[in-house]
């Protein structure tokens, strides 16, 4: 598919811009996967760091790479777009990265730790965040697990209000006590988003889906479990006092 690169060694760009203009009258951008080829990181960054400084709202679909090598480098440069380069203005992120379920264990390909927990930092002022296949749930979570200390001085998402994330862990040959300790993480970082609406954590593939759900309308929240294959899952306790603590206060 290729990737399209802004090439600032030919004599236009070199002459004329030593940074892009900006375009203040662009609130939004959306980067559709039905465009194959993608668009360098680098390239990117350059854009939403002096072109568009007045984005409210950026939604990007890509493709996962076929090579490893190639997927590797654009998770590395991806980190240092979310971590460096986005516009203090934007307050709604969507990002997708699709891929060909090639093989039967499709499940179990990793997502990059290091870009979870990134994009977990740098999405604090937001007010909607959506991150699907990408990055994992358990990764933005990461300093709300259970088995790790807290940190006592953590900076909430003062704004936000709708949280979608996809986590590898609710399928159903992953173990339940990895599901409850990711759903206990969720609830201990959400007593940290005062105005979260909406939370959602979910899964889907070939013939099995599953979704966790979190959702206050009106002051009166909810819990929901959807599955076709986790319908007998047992919540650990712990998990059960968590929602509930944060339910009451809701």
């Amino acid at each position: 598919m290729g990737t399209l690169t802004i090439n600032l060694d030919v004599p236009e760009f070199s002459t004329f811009f030593q940074t892009f203009p900006k375009v203040e009258i662009i609130t939004g951008l959306h980067i559709r996967r039905q465009f194959y080829r993608k668009i360098a990181v680098s390239s990117l960054s350059k854009l939403l760091r002096e072109t568009f400084t007045c984005l409210r709202w950026f939604r990007y679909e890509q493709w996962h790479h076929v090579k490893p090598q190639q997927q590797l480098r654009f998770e590395k440069d991806y980190k240092s777009l979310i971590s460096l380069d986005l516009p203090s203005t934007l307050r709604d992120l969507s990002i997708f990265e699709d891929f060909k379920l090639l093989r039967p264990d499709r499940f179990a390909r990793s997502t990059n730790r290091a870009l979870g927990k990134a994009l977990s930092k740098s999405s604090r002022f937001l007010k909607h965040l959506s991150a699907a296949f990408l990055v994992d749930a358990e990764h933005f979570f990461a300093n709300f697990w259970p088995t790790k200390q807290q940190d006592p001085n953590v900076i909430p998402w003062k704004n936000l209000r709708t949280l979608a994330l996809t986590s590898r862990l609710l399928h159903p040959e992953i173990g339940r006590r990895k599901i409850n300790r990711l759903l206990m993480a969720a609830g201990l970082a959400a007593a940290f988003m005062p105005k979260l609406e909406v939370m959602e954590i979910w899964n889907g593939g070939e013939g099995r889906a599953c979704l966790f759900r979190y959702s206050s309308n009106a002051g009166r929240p909810q819990i929901t479990w959807a599955s076709n294959w986790g319908l007998h899952v047992q919540l650990h306790d712990d998990v059960v006092h968590c929602w509930e603590a944060l339910l009451r206060h809701g």
